[in-house]
């Protein structure tokens, strides 16, 4: 087995307020992806996520493909780590997949502005041959699991 490591994570982008700036550099690399981490196997995570209005979920970093399903209809933002900013309705039952080849990844944060409804996303995440590594804060390692802080991904190849 072989690891692949993220050694050098992008700056903030320019446009983000000051203390989007500082949590984007704080937190890239972080791979709590949704509220709570449901299941996990050494194929895939499930994970839930469940924004009431008005709350977001910090940056994050995608490294592993996955798919999400919208459990209720909502509204949602999100800065990325390219710069972008977007908005988004979302319908129950929507569902998006996303694939990330070897070193890719996508830091962003989400946050729920739709009116008076809790945003409610199921996500799968397929284990793959990945690792990153970041100064800050880290959440899985080996097998999922947390070591060192350090998000990493290894699997036959």
């Amino acid at each position: 087995m072989t690891k692949h490591i993220i050694d050098q994570w992008p700056s903030a982008p320019a446009a983000l307020p000051l203390a989007l700036k500082e949590e984007f550099v704080a937190r890239a690399g972080n791979g709590q992806v949704g509220s709570r981490l449901v299941s996990e196997t050494e194929r895939v995570r499930v994970w839930h996520l469940s924004l009431k209005p008005g709350e977001r979920i910090g940056f994050h970093t995608h490294v592993l493909d996955y798919f999400w399903t919208a459990v209720t209809a909502g509204q949602a933002r999100s800065h990325y780590g390219d710069g972008r900013t977007v908005e988004v309705s979302y319908l129950s039952g929507d569902t998006r997949h996303h694939r990330y080849g070897l070193g890719e990844f996508m830091i962003h944060d989400l946050e729920n502005i739709g009116n008076g409804t809790r945003l409610r996303n199921g996500g799968i995440y397929r284990q793959r041959q990945c690792s990153a590594r970041t100064a800050g804060k880290r959440w899985f390692g080996e097998n999922g699991r947390l070591i060192n802080g350090q998000i990493s991904r290894s699997v036959k190849p």
